[in-house]
């Protein structure tokens, strides 16, 4: 019968960026509680989003499909990235774009070949095309990527003389205007910019023909123009870039409890204590957070000199530790939190994460350095190392404080967290994100790049099943205190529970039989989620 049981995970809205870590409570009064951290990401994708909503009204009429199945721009980019999987594959994609000049969202269909000619419609003489990179060449080096309309002339006389086909300025002018309408450039103030499918298209050579001028954002590493520039360096974010709200929720339903309020910057790792008193998160501000997390009210802010990817709370809640981009592991005392935190150095790349280990007395850490560490709290040395031939990317430790989980590459790792003693070690599917080892230790599950679950056998290593639910690589996934179930966050700014056991009545789901549906002994038997 289990056989023919079809998981349907409970889906959690309200971060409208990528989910990019969980974490649970232990079992306490009120049940169990999960918090959940997102980083602000801007997606850079040229239809303006009111007039692809009116069209898609249309497509839902002409397909039979209910048309309230979107009601909301979150909606609009699951379905594009449902799109996105059938088109991919063509070298073609289709993003929504805020563009930060105007401030309106558009819908943008783009080729992604590498070959520039082929972006363009046969229509274009060879002297038209060439007018259009040197115009694209004008832009990424003015200090606004912008021009006057006048000036637009000027860009054509610096062409080859010896051209074939000399452009007229009538020509010219019909260009711009074709172009504009294409939403390869936007006009604003008598000048014209970079618009929303030049910035999707040619992204990646405007960044790789003018790297001087043209930048990655910092925190989400897409192509950067306007935005916000630091004065002292080179840097250079989005303005989306720079807000996250970690979130609480209810664990058994993902109902939602509240939302901390406070950071400045997205927010890459979150904690609860034990009896979900306490929340910490860490953020793009340079801030590790302590949180009440019964009234959400801020207790601690902890000031670093980078971005804090980790945070984590000791047995007692007395200490956090943070990791942080600076390379650098820290201990705060939550009870004298002006005092000079523990310090841990030696890592040769940022801090992925860090948390306590046998039984408080010791630090275990990994970095972008493809190892992970352990440290001794007593004389703040190193006193083992792992190196694995790809970067970790998640560690967890388990219920029972015995088994160690890494992910790195395609592989999870078990290791004796009293010895670093190596278990053993499993191939996945896909570059792995995250892992985590279920209370009884008969089962794991993963999340990564190909946007599936994955459940294994801990015991044997065997694949026993995968979904496919969310519609963007999986950054984070954790079971819940009870193994009853499990969740997951993605790229596609959603969270999602799934049960351990699919079939079980638990929290919202209701095992349904199938006669209770349409009388058919041939059904199948669902869990709905109510």
């Amino acid at each position: 019968m289990t056989a023919n049981l079809r998981q349907i995970p409970l889906t959690c809205s309200g971060h409208t960026r990528p989910v990019v870590h969980l974490d649970f409570s232990d079992i306490c009064e009120s049940g169990y509680f999960l918090i959940s951290a997102c980083k602000a990401c801007i997606n850079h994708g040229s239809i303006k989003l009111e007039i692809f909503q009116r069209m898609l009204t249309d497509l839902c009429k002409a397909y039979e499909i209910p048309e309230e199945s979107f009601v909301n721009v979150q909606d609009l980019k699951i379905l594009v990235n449902e799109i996105n999987e059938k088109i991919n594959q063509y070298d073609q994609t289709l993003a929504i774009v805020k563009h930060p000049l105007n401030n309106e969202e558009y819908v943008v269909f783009a080729m992604l070949k590498s070959n520039l000619a082929c972006k363009f419609q046969p229509q274009y003489t060879d002297n038209e095309r060439k007018y259009f990179y040197k115009l694209l060449e004008t832009l990424a080096n003015s200090e606004d990527f912008g021009i006057e309309w006048n000036d637009i002339y000027s860009v054509a006389n610096t062409l080859p003389t010896n051209a074939q086909h000399p452009i007229s300025k009538q020509r010219i002018k019909d260009l711009e205007d074709q172009w504009t309408a294409q939403g390869y450039f936007i006009a604003k103030d008598d000048k014209i910019f970079f618009g929303p499918r030049t910035i999707v298209e040619y992204g990646n050579y405007l960044k790789n023909h003018f790297p001087e001028f043209i930048k990655d954002c910092l925190l989400c590493s897409k192509i950067v123009f306007w935005d916000i520039k630091c004065n002292e360096c080179e840097v250079k974010l989005h303005r989306e870039c720079i807000h996250g709200s970690p979130m609480l929720r209810q664990g058994d339903t993902g109902d939602w409890v509240g939302t901390f309020e406070g950071h400045k910057g997205a927010v890459w790792g979150v904690a609860l204590n034990k009896n979900a008193t306490l929340a910490a998160s860490g953020a793009a501000d340079f801030t590790g957070k302590v949180w009440n997390a019964v009234t959400g009210a801020e207790i601690h802010s902890f000031q670093h000199k980078h971005i804090v990817k980790s945070v984590a709370f000791d047995t007692n809640s007395e200490n956090i530790v943070t990791g942080s981009n600076e390379k650098l592991v820290r201990v705060f005392n939550l009870e004298q939190p002006q005092a000079e935190p523990e310090m841990y150095t030696g890592h040769g790349g940022n801090i992925k994460q860090a948390l306590f280990c046998r039984d408080d007395k010791c630090i275990m850490s990994a970095a972008e350095d493809k190892t992970v560490r352990l440290w001794d709290r007593l004389t703040g040395n190193e006193i083992q190392r792992l190196t694995f031939p790809n970067n970790p990317n998640s560690l967890e430790i388990s219920a029972d404080s015995h088994i160690l989980t890494v992910s790195h590459g395609s592989s999870i790792s078990f290791w004796e967290v009293d010895t670093l003693k190596k278990l053993k070690e499993v191939k996945v599917p896909t570059n792995v994100s995250s892992a985590s080892l279920h209370p009884d230790k008969h089962v794991f599950v993963c999340g990564g790049e190909d946007f599936k679950m994955y459940k294994f056998d801990y015991i044997t290593g065997n694949e026993i099943e995968s979904f496919k639910g969310h519609f963007g690589p999986v950054h984070s996934v954790k079971f819940s205190p009870d193994g009853e179930l499990y969740a997951s966050g993605s790229e596609d700014g959603t969270l999602r529970l799934w049960q351990t056991t699919v079939g079980k009545t638990y929290g919202l789901w209701k095992c349904t039989e199938p006669g209770e549906l349409n009388n058919s002994l041939n059904s199948p038997r669902e869990v709905h989620a109510n």
